[in-house]
């Protein structure tokens, strides 16, 4: 059984969930055998594959590797939901002119 950093694992989570790595890629599929098994999980092929193409990307902040449009999704989404929350989840009904 290998030892799996779940700090790690969290992180990388978020890389595969921003579509980062194509998600059929190999880089995809190194991610999520690092995410299930731990680095020392890896034969040696798919370690040189990630210290070749994955270790570069994911040694990089992740918010400067994901698209502007996905950034501005989850920013209105979240925007969204606070407002929501903010002014209760029904909107309000106006009352009409003669209506107390």
């Amino acid at each position: 059984m290998h030892v799996v950093d779940r700090e790690r694992a969290s992180l990388l989570k978020d890389f595969l969930r921003f579509n980062v790595f194509p998600p059929s890629s190999a880089e995809a599929e190194i991610v999520g055998l690092v995410i299930r098994n731990g680095l020392k999980g890896l034969s040696p092929d798919q370690m040189d594959l990630w210290h070749e193409r994955v270790l570069p990307v994911v040694s990089r902040p992740l918010v400067e590797q994901i698209p502007d449009w996905v950034l501005v999704q989850k920013m209105t989404q979240t925007f969204q939901r606070n407002a929501a929350d903010a002014i209760g989840s029904r909107p309000r009904r106006r009352q009409g002119r003669g209506q107390s």
